[in-house]
């Protein structure tokens, strides 16, 4: 028998495995037209890919220069008021 994706999201939603970050993602992409939640899931994979391979090819030192350099990024796109991002990035 194949599962739905009604079930598929159930499973996801009710996995204590999955990160709140993913069960709240999946939420909010469900109230979204399929096509651009799946383009802006699609560029977000890539990114995280580039991410990921940048940080694995450097030097730690050079990997925390990297991603310091990444907070300096966001935090110039955040919007006003917004609170500044957590400390894991």
């Amino acid at each position: 028998m194949t599962t739905t994706f009604p079930q598929l999201v159930d499973l996801v939603l009710s996995d204590p495995s999955s990160s709140f970050w993913l069960r709240e993602n999946l939420t909010r992409a469900l109230d979204r037209d399929p096509g651009d939640a799946l383009a802006d899931a699609e560029a977000l994979t890539q990114l995280l890919h580039r991410r990921m391979h940048t940080m694995l090819e450097h030097s730690p030192a050079d990997a925390l220069a990297d991603d310091q350099a990444l907070r300096k990024v966001v935090l110039k796109h955040q919007p006003p008021g917004k609170p500044p991002f957590p400390t894991a990035l």
